[in-house]
């Protein structure tokens, strides 16, 4: 299940971002929780509307739980929280340094 389970939620988590403009998001772990079931752990950011880079404030970490019903993923929930990590600006540099290194493997940069 591990890979196909991984491409699926995959596909599922990049649904999610589609529906926002020059957004990029790296999924960080997909786990099996039982043979219909899973989590997908990620982070994404933002490039904001003009500009051409991520910005740091906008960083988020998500998690959705997926099910599989009559053969197809589902989301079953999707948390989308800040990644402010208030008061430790070296985490905030460290995943944006993160999100830029996936876009640059998305993009052959």
């Amino acid at each position: 299940m591990g890979t196909d389970l991984h491409q699926a939620l995959s596909a599922l988590y990049e649904g999610v971002l589609g529906g926002w403009n020059a957004r990029d998001g790296k999924v960080r772990d997909v786990r099996a929780i039982g043979d219909d079931a899973a989590i997908l752990r990620a982070v994404a950011g933002i490039v904001a509307a003009g500009q051409s880079d991520l910005n740091p404030q906008l960083n988020s970490v998500q998690s959705m739980t997926a099910e599989r019903r009559d053969g197809q993923w589902r989301i079953v929930y999707y948390q989308n929280t800040p990644a402010a990590y208030h008061g430790r600006p070296e985490l905030v540099v460290a995943l944006t340094d993160e999100l830029r290194d996936a876009q640059g493997d998305r993009t052959g940069g």
